[in-house]
């Protein structure tokens, strides 16, 4: 028998070893696998929101049992920015088509302040807060003759980060359509319906009263409405149009055109049927 040199190991125990190491491998591994599977389990415990936003109240509360894709725990709102959805009629489409859209060389929906538009709250005087267009439906509504745009606005907070818009709000929403321009102005008061059109009085030079059809206009902040189809040197008269008819002789009596301002200040008291000049009525 040959005699073995001091320090060796039979091949019994080389495979024993080789064996044993292999199985140590082996669990660590199992180790691994049953870690990253314990920490996809402890990771579906946590809810995380795809957006950032404000969140609303929990549903339930520690301890109720919830299902995957079943169950809703609460909701988030975004607030940074905020969309304001609204619909614009078929002529408006046009005219943003005719004179903002169609003669730019660049894709306005996709340019920041491209297609301006205007907002305001319910408490608010006036569109103090601007943005701008940067979606339009693809189909008009052959329903309601109405095309859906959507404005995004930026959505100031205080110091605490508190933001003053949330979703749900309704607002008015001004679309400007062309550069301010010229134009003559009338208080709402002036303007009387006849079989859906819009008429004034007006007072000629032998102070007899004449009927003039007028095509009003957008509405301004002060009550007064644009009008087209008077002159800047007509008189018009600005209330008792029920108790003047054309070719009625009137005395005309001077006074400013009265706007929602000085109509607040007036109160409930009454006044006799006045003509106004229409001088200092023209905006820009």
């Amino acid at each position: 028998m040959k005699k073995q040199s001091p320090g060796a190991i039979s091949d019994q125990q080389i495979v024993q070893r080789l064996g044993a190491r292999d199985e140590a491998k082996a669990n660590v591994e199992r180790a691994k696998a049953s870690l990253e599977n314990a920490q996809l389990n402890f990771d579906w415990c946590k809810v995380k929101s795809p957006t950032d936003g404000q969140i609303s109240r929990y549903n339930y509360t520690l301890g109720n049992l919830v299902d995957q894709d079943q169950t809703v725990l609460t909701t988030v709102a975004s607030q940074e920015p905020m969309y304001v959805y609204f619909d614009v009629d078929e002529n408006n489409m046009l005219d943003i088509l005719h004179k903002l859209v169609l003669p730019s060389k660049v894709d306005l929906m996709a340019q920041k302040d491209g297609v301006p538009v205007l907002m305001g709250l319910a408490d608010e005087k006036g569109y103090p807060h601007k943005g701008f267009i940067n979606f339009s439906n693809n189909v008009v509504n052959p329903s309601t003759g109405t095309i859906t745009l959507r404005g995004v606005f930026e959505n100031p907070g205080n110091a605490l980060g508190k933001k003053l818009l949330r979703p749900g709000m309704f607002v008015r929403v001004r679309l400007p359509l062309g550069k301010p321009h010229k134009a003559l102005l009338v208080s709402e008061t002036a303007l009387g319906t006849d079989q859906g059109m819009k008429y004034v009085f007006i007072v000629d030079r032998k102070n007899l009263v004449q009927y003039q059809r007028v095509k009003p206009g957008p509405l301004q902040d002060d009550g007064l409405r644009v009008v087209d189809g008077i002159k800047a040197d007509d008189w018009i008269i600005t209330n008792g149009l029920q108790l003047v008819r054309p070719q009625m002789e009137v005395k005309p009596e001077q006074e400013p055109m009265p706007t929602t301002t000085s109509t607040a200040d007036a109160g409930t008291k009454s006044r006799p049927p006045a003509v106004i000049k229409q001088d200092g009525a023209e905006k820009k």
